[in-house]
């Protein structure tokens, strides 16, 4: 029996993407770790895909314009979708016949959906979007399968969210469950944040994160969920009236 044909997914799945990612790196003075966020060069991925199928396409969607001070429609068509809570685009990306579509909202420096975005940020976003449906396709599909993973990590957290997903589980399973300590994934968020801010207030990330630390009766080794997540909600506050 002859052997299968490579699918298209498949091939471009084995395609090696580890030398075309745009790096951002944080390393922490006071615990000397480095986390690492990567992405996909769109420029890259674009050559990639024309070189497995000429005819390969990528489309954003339009979207009817809305005139933001009377709120009717102006006639023109966008790419981009403004709503009350955020902004986002979408991208088909077609490659021998195919088709996948992913969809991406306008994000500022605090993970936050941004309500009025500039030009600049949108175009950003439609590049971020277009890649992630390139991963739908296979092409670095496995970069956002390591989102939730720092660069010195390994293996996974088993017992993270454990008692949420128990549908048994009582109150003080619940209450226990944020006393343990925090997991990696919770700390990149803290992290990613932190950096944000940071730039936000031309501080050093690792001053601002030993001041916020502190502030919360907490250490990073021993930061609890509890703790992590009113580090967040305040990182997230801040930010937001930073744009009022």
């Amino acid at each position: 029996m002859a052997d299968k044909a490579e699918s298209t997914f498949e091939q471009l799945n084995k395609i090696d993407v580890s030398d075309h990612l745009d790096t951002k790196r944080f390393k922490s003075k006071r615990t000397n770790k480095e986390y690492r966020y990567d992405y996909l060069s769109w420029m890259w991925a674009w050559q990639i895909l024309k070189g497995v199928d000429i005819d390969a396409t990528k489309e954003f969607t339009q979207f009817p314009e809305y005139d933001r001070q009377n709120g009717k429609l102006t006639g023109r068509n966008v790419d981009y979708m403004k709503t009350p809570e955020g902004t986002y685009v979408e991208c088909t990306v077609t490659i021998k016949g195919h088709s996948e579509s992913e969809t991406l909202s306008v994000m500022d420096y605090f993970n936050n959906a941004e309500k009025n975005p500039d030009i600049m940020q949108i175009n950003k976003t439609k590049q971020r979007c277009f890649v992630k449906a390139c991963a739908l396709q296979g092409l670095g599909l496995d970069v956002y399968k390591g989102e939730d993973l720092s660069s010195n990590s390994s293996g996974h957290n088993n017992n993270k969210n454990g008692t949420q997903r128990n549908s048994r589980a009582t109150a003080t399973n619940q209450q226990n469950s944020g006393n343990q300590k925090a997991g990696r994934e919770k700390k990149e968020r803290v992290t990613s944040l932190i950096t944000s801010y940071a730039d936000f207030l031309n501080q050093e990330p690792h001053k601002v994160l030993v001041t916020l630390l502190n502030s919360f009766a907490t250490s990073w080794d021993k930061m609890t969920n509890n703790s992590a997540d009113k580090i967040i909600k305040f990182v997230i506050e801040k930010g937001r009236e930073s744009q009022q």
